[in-house]
C-alpha cells in the first residue's frame, strides 16, 4: 500500500503496511521497507484508530513546532522531517516505547503546563495498548469506542487545564534555504 497522505501525520501501520500487534515481526517488516525491499505480506487496512493516531501526530507537531521559545530542533528534525533516514523507525519507537516518547517530551519548555506532555504521553499509551489488544479484529467497530472515549477525555483535560492564552501557538520560521528538511520553503504571499 502506497501512502498518499501527509507522512508526518499518517499512522505508522499504514506507512509500513504492517500491524503493530505483531510486535516481534514488525521491526523486521519495517527494516525491509526502509531498505526498499519488497513490502511485508500482511496488508493493513485503514481503520478508525489510524485517524486517532493522526490526531496524536498533529497535536505533537503543534506542541513541538508551534510553541515559541523551545529547544526542540532535534525532536522536530527526527519526528517531522519525513525525508530523514530512519524517519519511520523513529516514529515507530515513539509510538511503541513509553520511555522514548517520554524522553522526547522532556525537551518541551519546562514552564509549559505539564498536562500537554502528560496528555501526549497518555494518548501514545492508549494507541499502543489498543493496537496490541485489538489484534486482527479491526472490522469490529465496537473495539474503537473505548479509544475514542479515552482520547476525548484526554483532549478535554488538556483544553480545560491550560488557561486561555497560557500557551501561544505561532508559525515556525521557514527552513533556511538549502536545508534538506523535507519541506519546501514557505512563502507568505
Amino acid at each position: 500500500m502506497l501512502c498518499q497522505a501527509t507522512p508526518i501525520f499518517t499512522a505508522v501501520e499504514l506507512q509500513f503496511n504492517a500491524a503493530i500487534y505483531k510486535d516481534a515481526d514488525f521491526s523486521e517488516d519495517m527494516q525491509d521497507n526502509e531498505t526498499g525491499e519488497s513490502p511485508p505480506s500482511l496488508t493493513v487496512r485503514h481503520n478508525f484508530q489510524h485517524d486517532l493516531e493522526s490526531i496524536f501526530w498533529i497535536l505533537a507537531w503543534l506542541v513541538f513546532t508551534h510553541i515559541p521559545g523551545q529547544n526542540c530542533a532535534n525532536v522536530t528534525a527526527e519526528l517531522f522531517h519525513n525525508k530523514r533516514p530512519g524517519f519511520l523507525l523513529i516514529r515507530l519507537n515513539v509510538l511503541t516505547h513509553h520511555y522514548v516518547c517520554a524522553e522526547w517530551l522532556q525537551t518541551l519548555r519546562p514552564d509549559l503546563p505539564p498536562v500537554l506532555a502528560k496528555g501526549l504521553l497518555t494518548m501514545r499509551n492508549i494507541l499502543y495498548q489498543r493496537y496490541l489488544k485489538r489484534g486482527r479484529s479491526i472490522g469490529d467497530t465496537s473495539t474503537y469506542s473505548p479509544i475514542y472515549d479515552k482520547f476525548r477525555k484526554v483532549l478535554r483535560t488538556i483544553a480545560t487545564s491550560v488557561p486561555r492564552g497560557r500557551v501561544r501557538l505561532v508559525r515556525p520560521a521557514p527552513p533556511q534555504v538549502g536545508v534538506k528538511s523535507g519541506y519546501l520553503p514557505r512563502t507568505d504571499e
